[in-house]
């Protein structure tokens, strides 16, 4: 056992170090002097081992840039995360986090707490259509990149809007831009979690190229076309003769593992707020879809008043039956419907004309969802939300549609997210209740959903929303860029994110509170760099000249030790200093250690103590006996 204490690692994850050590791990030899001997791993896994001299053509994904992606990808962060307390709403209990910041640089940081548990993955990334790619990654420094960009630093030449060119160039750069983020986030994702990203189709083709090569081609689940708007652009196709309206969008989804992630998966039987003619297909509840025929013909009562009226077992046949006679449709509302989501044509006077039970009127014209210009009914309400209510029925399952790759109607919800502060923001919306259905077919009511393009925050007020509406636990993690708003340097769409999500707050106050974090630099000399040295090396402070207080020092330095942004803190005061412990990590940020407040730290229940290595500095016994007693105790105890 070593003699002295650890030092807390503050850089990110070495990547190339990761693959190495694994690959040398499963094939002893094929690495030697740092040369990787490609002929022996050919041997060992029986294949054919290609190289630029044999000129043999092979299929895969190239671009302009590639190679400058994957620096870009292993090059550390020299960045860390600090908290906004100001902007945070109950922080050391909330849940969800925000973090505004350059997503390369924040996904980088995210490795070590975050690896393998995120459960869903929604991104609304650039579509790259010559005026919505701003972001503009240094392969040298993403961090210096980013706080020149964001206006931190006091240097000119701040990138405020994107390039126009439409060339191949814009495409590469795409490639480059995407490529180091999906394979950062697909090492956060579970091996059975799922992603879902949305796309147009100007890149439709080169972001299934890079999916299918960071995720394999075996663990795409669906490509979805999602129908966005009915009307738009429809002014322009009409002045242009013959030109096609394209009023649909893509959802590229793919899981880690295909297998896996079907485990959890569960039919869309409630996915659409109005019935389309399309899908004529019911979910009974009960773990069968069926037609709407075989439904019916599985109902006896309905069998029965079939062959009594001579009535097809049919959508026109069903119509006919409801208006017959009293005890048919008061079946069919009490009963039946409770399984079967259809639109009726009939109207609320015919309704009434019929000798029904007051009862069944009431309750009829409670499940009108929808009405025409002339007020006829045009669309019958899911019978669970007439009856959720009553003390009659027991809880039902809601709307009874299937949902194919084709999904509709999402343009119905489509929040003017354009008028919050005055501003209109004209990219990325997108409608919350698509994203609630994403979140729904994934089936993790607990999970942890990451969103690392956050624009407005849609997803987080989707998982708010699906939180009250099904009772779950769902936590979100966003990551938004505090870009400009159109433009105008005094408007980010980051203040626009966090203005949404207090506005969702205030909408659903059970949801719990969110931590609001900031990308920034960190407040240790050498951060991304190696750290070694001597043990008793205090010939110069360990901490920078930034003063960031308590709170930030923790943060990065429990960040830096796995810990999960949203895990709980626990406060306590040790002396006249905050000691802060967050997942049985203990940090003491003081500079001035003596030998009651080391003890006392070192017995507040925490299973790691971590001490700045500048409160040890000139007490090189003070330093030796907290070691000595720390390893008495059985706790594991770090410097930084």
């Amino acid at each position: 056992m070593t003699e002295q204490p650890e030092k807390v690692d503050l850089s990110t994850p070495d990547l190339a170090a990761a693959n190495r050590d694994a690959l040398a791990a499963l094939f002893p030899g094929v690495l030697a002097d740092g040369i990787l001997d490609a002929t022996r791993l050919g041997e060992l896994l029986d294949m054919p081992v290609t190289t630029p001299a044999d000129g043999r053509e092979r299929f895969g994904l190239m671009w302009a840039g590639k190679q400058e992606a994957v620096r870009s990808l292993l090059t550390p962060s020299r960045g860390t995360l600090i908290p906004d307390m100001e902007r945070s709403v109950d922080f050391d209990n909330a849940k969800n986090v925000f973090i505004e910041g350059d997503n390369l640089e924040v996904l980088k940081l995210l490795q070590k707490a975050y690896n393998d548990k995120v459960d869903i993955m929604y991104i609304d990334p650039p579509y790259n259509t010559g005026n919505d790619f701003i972001y503009d990654d240094d392969f040298a420094d993403g961090l210096t990149a980013y706080l020149r960009y964001s206006g931190q630093l006091d240097e000119a030449g701040n990138r405020l809007a994107a390039s126009s060119d439409t060339s191949g160039r814009l495409h590469s750069r795409w490639l480059s831009f995407m490529y180091p983020r999906l394979v950062l986030a697909r090492n956060l994702l579970r091996q059975d979690g799922v992603l879902f990203v949305s796309i147009d189709d100007n890149e439709i083709h080169s972001l299934r190229a890079v999916l299918d090569e960071i995720f394999g081609e075996e663990n795409l689940i669906a490509i979805l076309a999602v129908e966005m708007s009915k009307t738009q652009g429809m002014k322009v196709a009409a002045a242009q003769n013959g030109r096609l309206v394209k009023n649909h969008e893509y959802v590229l989804v793919y899981s880690r593992n295909v297998e896996l992630a079907a485990e959890n998966r569960k039919p869309l039987y409630d996915a659409s707020e109005r019935y389309d003619d399309h899908y004529d297909i019911v979910w009974d509840g009960e773990g069968e879809a069926r037609t709407l025929t075989k439904a019916l013909e599985a109902d006896s009562r309905f069998r029965e008043w079939a062959q009594k009226y001579s009535t097809p077992l049919s959508k026109a046949g069903l119509r006919k039956l409801l208006s017959l006679e009293a005890e048919i449709y008061d079946y069919f509302v009490t009963e039946f419907a409770k399984r079967l989501y259809r639109e009726s044509p009939i109207s609320l006077d015919r309704v009434q004309a019929l000798d029904l039970p007051q009862g069944v009127i009431q309750r009829y014209e409670k499940y009108l969802l929808r009405k025409n210009s002339k007020g006829t009914v045009v669309q019958l309400q899911s019978f669970a939300d007439g009856l959720r209510d009553t003390d009659d029925y027991a809880p039902i399952r809601s709307r009874a549609t299937i949902r194919g790759a084709l999904w509709k109607g999402f343009h119905s919800d489509m929040m003017n997210v354009g008028k919050e502060g005055g501003v209109e923001f004209k990219n990325g919306k997108k409608p919350v209740r698509l994203i609630k259905q994403l979140i729904k077919w994934a089936n993790r009511p607990d999970g942890l959903v990451l969103d690392f393009f956050a624009g407005s925050g849609t997803t987080g007020h989707a998982v708010a929303a699906m939180n009250a509406e099904d009772m779950g636990t769902r936590r979100f993690l966003l990551v938004q860029l505090p870009e400009p708003l159109n433009g105008k340097s005094d408007s980010l769409v980051s203040d626009l994110t966090w203005k949404r999500l207090s506005n969702v707050h205030s909408e659903f106050p059970s949801w719990g509170g969110v931590r609001s974090y900031r990308l920034g630099t960190s407040a240790f000399r050498g951060a991304g760099d190696s750290h070694g040295g001597e043990l008793f090396d205090l010939s110069e402070s360990t901490l920078s000249s930034i003063d960031r207080g308590e709170d930030a020092l923790a943060c990065e330095i429990l960040l830096a030790e796995g810990v999960s942004l949203e895990s709980d803190w626990l406060r306590s005061t040790v002396g006249d200093h905050m000691l802060i412990i967050g997942s049985g990590v203990a940090v003491l940020p003081s500079v001035a250690l003596d030998e009651n407040l080391v003890l006392s730290t070192l017995t507040s229940a925490a299973s790691v103590v971590i001490f700045l290595e500048d409160g040890f500095a000139g007490q090189d016994t003070l330093k030796a006996n907290a070691f000595t007693r720390s390893r008495e105790l059985g706790i594991t105890m770090k410097t930084v």
